[in-house]
């Protein structure tokens, strides 16, 4: 596609609509025409599937703000059957559009059955509709995700078509970061004294059949301005060429809707110190299942918790000089 779907929907939100619907033509063209964006009189933003005259409609009323529908409209080329995908809630706006590029890109490359491609796109992205916005996340959250995004924005400078692919923390695995031979988890803490983070279970350092598991620590201050917020991080990596969909997907995932950027553009955080760790080397202080006397009882023990100070970095071990080491056999383990 040559146009996004946000910035389709941009060029037509202004101005008035005396037929119903302002329409714009995208550059996907199915059987029945070329698919368009469309605002109506309140404001909602539309899809709209044309339809031959042997195609069958859909309808889809399940509810979480985006609904499939059958529309006619008439215009001085007579009267043609569409398929109306409508984002009925303000919150999803911004989704909707990365939705609306998910589905045009599916239409490009099946168009021979809209109404099936269009049931199996908004079935996929049914949870995502359901659980966006319900709250903005705090700081804590939000911090933790910054830490995440400035390692994902190391990666995406040295191979962006393999950073979102590679970053599997929104997908709740056991690591942030996961290729065929390494994984790397990373923490964050707004502790200005010491770098103590937590670790979740006996399976989140454990390397399984990895070759290395990594531990990148990155602590921050929050300050009244500068510094950086992650708004900030998801711009400079939208500029490093990684997916929009792709990454706007994995943020919504997370709970982070560009829609509430300037909410978020008031918590800024200055980076003040980082460590990194070869976590799986012996010295390092973990708990793993094979630190137990019978490792199979690691299935038997659930819900632990544990702190790790690594403020004085330099005497643990594992510890390395910086995380280029840890990206470059998390990127091999990626090829």
């Amino acid at each position: 596609m040559s146009e996004a779907s946000e910035d389709a929907f941009s060029l037509i939100e202004d101005g008035p609509t005396p037929s119903g619907l302002r329409m714009r033509d995208s550059d996907i063209g199915v059987a029945g025409g070329y698919v368009s964006h469309a605002i109506d009189a309140l404001g909602c933003r539309h899809l709209l599937i044309p339809l031959t005259a042997d195609q069958r409609p859909i309808a889809d009323h399940r509810g979480h703000g985006v609904s499939l529908r059958p529309r006619n409209l008439e215009d001085d080329r007579g009267l043609t059957r569409y398929i109306d995908v409508t984002c009925e809630e303000t919150r999803l706006r911004d989704l909707f559009a990365i939705f609306c590029d998910d589905l045009l890109d599916r239409l490009e490359s099946d168009s021979a059955a809209p109404a099936a491609v269009c049931a199996s796109v908004l079935d996929r992205w049914r949870d995502l509709f359901s659980s966006a916005g319900s709250r903005l996340l705090g700081e804590q959250a939000l911090v933790g995700l910054l830490a995440e995004l400035h390692v994902l924005e190391r990666i995406a400078q040295c191979d962006p078509q393999s950073a979102i692919r590679l970053w599997t923390g929104p997908d709740k695995a056991r690591a942030d970061f996961t290729g065929g031979l390494a994984s790397l988890e990373v923490k964050s803490t707004t502790n200005r004294e010491r770098a103590t983070i937590v670790i979740h279970g006996i399976w989140q350092l454990d390397q399984a059949s990895l070759e290395e598991v990594y531990l990148h620590v990155e602590q921050f201050e929050r300050v009244p301005s500068g510094g950086d917020s992650v708004p900030g991080a998801v711009a400079r990596l939208l500029a490093t060429g990684v997916g929009r969909a792709e990454l706007l997907r994995s943020l919504t995932t997370v709970g982070y809707l560009e829609a509430d950027r300037g909410a978020y553009e008031l918590f800024r955080f200055e980076s003040t110190a980082a460590h990194t760790f070869r976590a799986s080397e012996p010295g390092f202080p973990r708990l793993v299942p094979s630190s137990l006397v019978d490792p199979t009882l690691a299935l038997k023990i659930h819900e632990v918790r544990y702190s790790i100070d690594v403020s004085d970095s330099e005497s643990i071990g594992g510890h390395l000089p910086g995380i280029e080491s840890a990206l470059a056999h998390l990127l091999r383990s990626g090829e």
